[in-house]
């Protein structure tokens, strides 16, 4: 590889070297002056709000915006949790993130975080908590032989007090990118910094007892579930960078913009090129009266590549995203139908293969406002328009359901989207779980092509899938 690659992809990355002087002070002198301190904030407590811990709960946040870099960057976060009632006040958790930036060629780093925990309460307003936080670096439309790459196993104390967060945690760094030993991690969150619409979120991570990484973050709360941030943040191997930009959350807002999410996870069993997909999206409504709304949808699909085994590599081969704008009115019959603008980009991952999309623009129908719901018996969703660079752009959703008697909900759906070079089809039964956030294990066949990469024809046949989709609706 040339020097002048080797250069650009530092650029894109981001790579910098910022090692911070070794610190004298002893593993065990830390924790138990961290021991002291949170004993100290603990005593006196009262008793913290305990159903948190006895319902699920879901979450979503989207932020977009521009960094010091002067890239444009995307992060949205999916969390969850669930009680767990056999281990008494004890939940397990899940949060999928990732961090994007994207210059004007729609190349630069992506972070991906994937964390999974066990916590439980110990005390009034105290708890303990074990997690497994995934951790890896790629780039999109750029040759990248070397992905960065680790996994934080981590116990943490937290103690919540009036919404205020304290956190502390440490533990090993195991498998992936040599050179990280070991995680040190303090977390503190202030949701009301002087004024009632201010916040801070901050987390320090002292690693290998040597170098320091951070992120922090202030926000200021405007209307309907919208907050305007600025970050300040150095992550593993990347230099200091700034964020401002706009955030979305489901969260801790009586009104929201943020209208529903989702996310999915599902493996391919007997496809040798990709082993699992990540797919995840949400809907942001803008306007809402009784006979018309504007909204606009925000999807993503990430194919993950096979490796050398099913608990090698985690490495996406792909970023797909489906953005549509959609303006609707009611009509008879208990329709609804509108106009919509739609965009599609498909970005290769870690290749030096340039990144395709198309911009189309149509009309839609459907005979409910959200497909995904299972409100009646059979549901669809049709949207059909001119594509102005692949010439046609179809969607076809088909779903039925039966809800038997003492037994939960049983659907099928069936999804078709096609251009003139691209064509995704997919058919699958599932059972529904819960109510307001609901979770369905599917099994079902998939057929997909992609924009770039590999010849369609040796895509486009029957895939057996099997999984669960994650839903959540406000």
């Amino acid at each position: 590889m040339s020097e002048g690659g080797a250069s650009e992809r530092a650029f894109l990355a981001g790579e910098s070297v910022r090692v911070f002087p070794s610190l004298p002070i002893a593993r065990s002198i830390i924790l138990i002056a961290a021991f002291v301190l949170f004993h100290g904030i603990v005593k006196g407590q009262e008793t913290a709000e305990r159903a948190e811990w006895t319902k699920p709960h879901a979450s979503m946040q989207a932020e977009i915006g521009i960094d010091s870099l002067q890239r444009r960057f995307y992060q949205p976060r999916f969390s969850f949790d669930w009680p767990l009632a056999l281990l008494g006040e004890s939940r397990a958790s899940l949060d999928v993130r990732y961090l994007q930036r994207i210059n004007g060629s729609q190349q630069g780093a992506i972070d991906y975080w994937v964390r999974g925990g066990l916590e439980t309460r110990v005390g009034d307003s105290v708890s303990l908590e074990i997690s497994l936080n995934h951790f890896c670096r790629h780039l999109t439309s750029v040759l990248n032989p070397y992905v960065l790459n680790l996994n934080e196993l981590t116990g943490r104390i937290w103690v919540r007090r009036d919404d205020i967060e304290l956190g502390l945690g440490y533990g090993p760094t195991i498998g992936g990118s040599r050179g990280y030993n070991d995680v040190l991690i303090l977390d503190f969150n202030l949701p009301r910094l002087m004024l009632p619409e201010l916040s801070l979120e901050t987390e320090w991570k002292l690693v290998n007892f040597r170098d320091i990484y951070y992120e922090a973050a202030l926000s200021i709360a405007l209307t309907r579930g919208t907050d305007l941030f600025i970050r300040a943040t150095h992550h593993y191997a990347y230099p200091a960078t700034a964020y401002i930009g706009l955030r979305f959350r489901s969260a801790g807002a009586i009104e929201r913009i943020m209208d529903k999410f989702e996310l999915e996870t599902g493996v391919y069993p007997y496809f040798d090129a990709h082993k699992l997909l990540v797919r995840g999206g949400y809907r942001l409504e803008f306007l809402q009266a009784r006979d018309r709304r504007f909204f606009v949808d925000v999807d993503f699909r990430t194919p993950i590549l096979s490796g050398s085994g099913f608990l090698g590599q985690f490495w996406p081969d792909h970023m797909l995203y489906d953005i549509a704008a959609q303006y609707e009115r009611t009509l008879p019959g208990g329709l609804y139908g509108g106009l919509f603008a739609r965009y599609f980009l498909d970005m290769p991952v870690d290749k030096a293969l340039r990144f395709r999309s198309g911009l189309s623009a149509g009309l839609a129908l459907r005979n409910q406002t959200d497909f995904n719901r299972l409100d009646k018996p059979l549901r669809f969703d049709l949207a059909a328009g001119y594509d102005f660079v692949f010439a046609y752009d179809v969607r076809i959703r088909l779903g039925a359901q039966v809800k038997p008697k003492g037994f939960v909900p049983l659907g099928a759906d069936f999804r078709l989207d096609a251009n003139a070079e691209r064509q995704t089809a997919e058919f699958k039964v599932f059972a529904s779980l819960g109510k307001d956030f609901e979770a369905r294990p599917f099994v079902g066949i998939r057929k997909i092509t992609y924009l770039v990469g590999a010849p369609p024809a040796e895509l486009f046949k029957n895939r057996l899938t099997a999984g669960v989709t994650f839903l959540k609706w406000f």
